[in-house]
């Protein structure tokens, strides 16, 4: 979603797929670079990458080459576990977010802490792989270009690089393997369902799925980490009897319409608004973000009626199949709760149509492209 946030994290205008989604405009990104959401080029444009052969630079370092630490993706507890060589990329995220930790487990990715690209994002012809191929470049919008945890998905849904702990895997972009097939190519971030998902004493901000620290006592604590605050960024009280803590909470929920942002990078401030930027009052409908589980079973983050799906493309601009037919999604996929439907009229919003993603057992709403 993307998040994503949608956008999952930063939250700025973004496309998934085909499908444009919106999220929060966050002019100080929760995370670096990922906005909460995912972009997945998977509209069947095909690279000629190969999954462990794509080094953007050595090191992935957009600069003057330096030595790869290898630890991008890595579980780790200091900044010590990931910038072993001394270049002063890696970091841990367990402390680096506004919003602490942002991930259910703390990894290592590299950034610059200068405000410059740490990796080379390219031009979307290849797949950006960095430091040392452990890891993969993202950049959103003006945010610098950092080098992200890798996961990766064969042409069948097979995990053959995976995120660690409960970490979600964030669709990017598609490469081909050595025999020439399909391989999709994600980025580690966010993916807690629940508290227990998170590192004491941050909870799961459920409609985002990522782990936050930040206690509060009203919405204005919780606006103050922000220049300019996101739009339904509160705070948000426990429903055990808890501490407060600063989330995102809108009053319409997942499948009521609602707004777009009026313009790419703009945001909604109705919910998690899926649709068309510029498209219109209504023109959209709210969502939230989750995490796949085993195929076939209902994901208990998506209310009843809805499904977790990344909204991956099945077929490619000339109807061919992108992956192998049994290709299914695995537990895991970052994805967004979205209507489940088996014809065009039951989205409910004009120019919304009723398709078929990949990985999924039936038919959800999207939005038009």
């Amino acid at each position: 979603m993307t998040k994503r946030v949608l956008g999952v994290l930063a939250a700025l205008s973004l496309t998934v797929g085909g499908v444009a989604a919106c999220g929060t405009s966050d002019p100080e990104p929760i995370a670096p670079a990922k906005d909460s959401g995912t972009d997945a080029k998977t509209d069947g444009v095909v690279t000629d990458s190969k999954p462990g052969e794509v080094s953007v630079v050595d090191g992935g370092d957009s600069g003057p080459l330096v030595t790869p630490d290898k630890t991008t993706g890595k579980a780790c507890t200091s900044d010590g576990d990931c910038d072993v060589t001394g270049n002063g990329l890696g970091v841990c995220t367990n402390k680096l977010y506004i919003i602490s930790p942002l991930n259910p487990t703390a990894i290592c990715i590299q950034l610059d802490k200068g405000g410059g690209d740490a990796c080379d994002a390219g031009d979307g012809t290849t797949i950006p792989l960095c430091d040392g191929d452990t890891g993969i470049c993202t950049k959103s919008g003006t945010n610098p270009a950092t080098c992200e945890g890798l996961c990766v998905l064969d042409n069948t849904g097979k995990v053959t690089t995976a995120c660690a702990g409960k970490n979600a895997c964030n669709p990017e972009a598609i490469g081909t393997d050595s025999a020439g097939k399909n391989t999709l190519f994600g980025s580690c971030q966010g993916g807690c369902a629940t508290d227990a998902d998170c590192p004491a004493p941050s909870v799961c901000d459920e409609l985002e799925n990522i782990c936050v620290d930040k206690t509060c006592t009203t919405d204005t604590e919780c606006a103050k980490l922000f220049s300019k605050p996101p739009a339904g960024f509160k705070c948000v009280a426990d429903a055990t009897g808890g501490k407060s803590h600063c989330k995102f909470s809108f009053a319409k929920k997942d499948g009521d319409k609602c707004t777009p942002g009026a313009a790419a990078g703009t945001s909604s401030t109705d919910c998690l608004c899926f649709g068309k930027t510029g498209a219109g009052t209504d023109a959209g409908m709210c969502i939230s973000l989750c995490k796949t589980v085993a195929f076939g079973t209902a994901n208990a983050e998506c209310k009843t009626g809805f499904s977790c799906d990344p909204l991956l493309n099945a077929k490619d601009k000339d109807g061919k199949d992108i992956y192998d037919p049994s290709f299914k999604l695995p537990a895991g996929m970052a994805g967004y709760c979205v209507k489940n439907c088996t014809a065009d009229a039951e989205c409910g919003i004009t120019g919304w149509t009723c398709e078929q993603s990949a990985g999924v057992s039936g038919k959800t709403c999207r939005p038009p492209a």
